[in-house]
């Protein structure tokens, strides 16, 4: 390599033995000359001296700081100066948590000093719906909320009487019943078997009495159960098909023929009825129809060519037992009621003939009693079936045969009415 002539630090090395130049030799520059304070612009890094414009402010203090502390008993929010949140629910780096009364955060239900309860954990209380063995639903706020509550557009209810648990099945509010399925949804507009079928309306309350859903009308009982079959209600017999649904119109029973009157909310007809342009009769208690009965129209027909001094006429058919009653108008007897009835045996026949109304009482019997009897000759009397002394229970309650000892037995709501309506001295004729 090439070699230096002379190291800088070699003792070989000739120092420059020129004098250096002094400042007296070398001519001053304007760039060399150092700058010149002026007093009204402070040096750089000195402070501002203040003046009455600008007066020295002191800097704050730095503030005191708060930070989650650990503790054997769990976390607690703590100040610099010795303090501490505690006793509520409070807004810590945006989420919520709650207190006790010593400032920790509780894990588990909490209940606020206001009574409001908190499901709390370390990390904040919940929101929504949280699970605690039963379903309970929190406000935004994290606060339990109880009562009837709309999440996701469905109904729920926590139940305030079990503590805010969200109900399922049947429940109670305010005296009415409701259903909840097993998510905790309020049924409405729509049915539930339980044993038998219910009815929950729009607005989720358990039908009963009279209900239309849909276009069709039904019945609940009290308890809400759907009801089939004849059902009395109003004084009115009415009746609801397999499915429930209220009849109208004829209807056929057995042997027996009713009309259920659509101009009456499907009352089933009684007495007299108009049926397609034509008037019917039917049984007044028991509403079969009595105009399609075989020798009605006989039993009328002769009814005609009878008499009697009041507005009143009985009429005993002993070959086909009936009892039919007429009253006048429009110039003619016309049919009031068609009775099946008994009359006597063989051995005791009915008497026949033309007779006149006239004792009657409330009962009578010895080992038995009769019902609400009505004398028309003798000892021959109309009155009810036979029931066992002094109680309701029937003993013979035979009707359309012969059977009696010369008496016209008759239904208990057909004798009471006789006895109530029928007045003295109307004829009663027997054949």
């Amino acid at each position: 390599p090439a070699t230096p002539e002379a190291s800088p630090a070699s003792p070989e090395a000739t120092p420059d033995r020129t004098a250096p130049a002094t400042p007296e030799d070398t001519p001053a520059s304007s760039d060399d000359a150092p700058p010149t304070p002026d007093p009204a612009q402070p040096e750089p890094g000195d402070p501002a001296e203040p003046t009455p414009d600008n007066p020295t402010e002191p800097e704050p203090p730095a503030p005191a700081t708060s930070q989650w502390v650990h503790h054997a008993e769990g976390w607690r929010y703590e100040s610099a100066d010795g303090t501490w949140l505690k006793d509520g629910v409070f807004e810590v780096g945006g989420m919520r948590y709650a207190f006790n009364t010593d400032g920790f955060v509780p894990v588990g239900w909490y209940r606020a000093p206001d009574g409001t309860w908190y499901a709390s954990t370390e990390n904040g209380v919940r929101t929504g719906w949280y699970r605690d063995g039963s379903w309970y639903l929190l406000s935004d706020s994290g606060a339990m909320v109880t009562g009837w509550q709309v999440s996701g557009g469905t109904r729920y209810y926590l139940n305030p009487d079990a503590g805010g648990a969200m109900a399922t099945g049947w429940t109670k509010v305010d005296g009415t019943w409701y259903h909840l399925d097993a998510s905790g949804a309020m049924s409405a507009s729509t049915w539930v078997r339980a044993g038998a079928w219910y009815y929950l309306g729009e607005s989720g309350a358990m039908a009963t009495g009279w209900f239309k859903a849909g276009d069709t009308w039904y019945y609940a009982d009290a308890s809400g159960a759907m009801r089939t079959g004849w059902v009395s209600d109003g004084g009115s017999w009415y009746y609801l098909g397999s499915s429930g649904a209220m009849a109208t119109g004829w209807l056929q029973q057995g042997a027996k023929w009713y009309y259920l009157r659509p101009d009456s909310g499907g009352a089933m007809a009684t007495a007299w009825a108009m049926v397609d342009g034509s008037w019917n009769y039917f049984d007044r208690w028991d509403g079969f129809w009595v105009s399609g009965r075989s020798g009605f129209e006989a039993d009328w027909n002769y009814a005609k060519t009878l008499y009697s001094p009041t507005n009143y006429l009985v009429v005993v058919d002993t070959s086909a037992p009936h009892c039919m009653t007429f009253y006048w108008a429009a110039n003619s007897w016309q049919p009031l009621t068609d009775m099946p009835c008994s009359v006597g045996k063989s051995s005791t026949p009915t008497v026949t003939g033309t007779f006149t109304i006239k004792n009657r009482g409330s009962s009578f019997g010895h080992g038995y009693t009769a019902y609400w009897w009505t004398q028309f000759y003798g000892d021959y009397l109309f009155h009810s079936i036979l029931y066992y002394e002094g109680t309701m229970t029937v003993m013979d309650g035979t009707l359309g045969g012969h059977v009696s000892h010369g008496c016209v037995r008759l239904r208990y709501e057909d004798a009471k009415w006789l006895h109530d309506t029928i007045p003295s001295g109307t004829y009663v004729t027997v054949y």
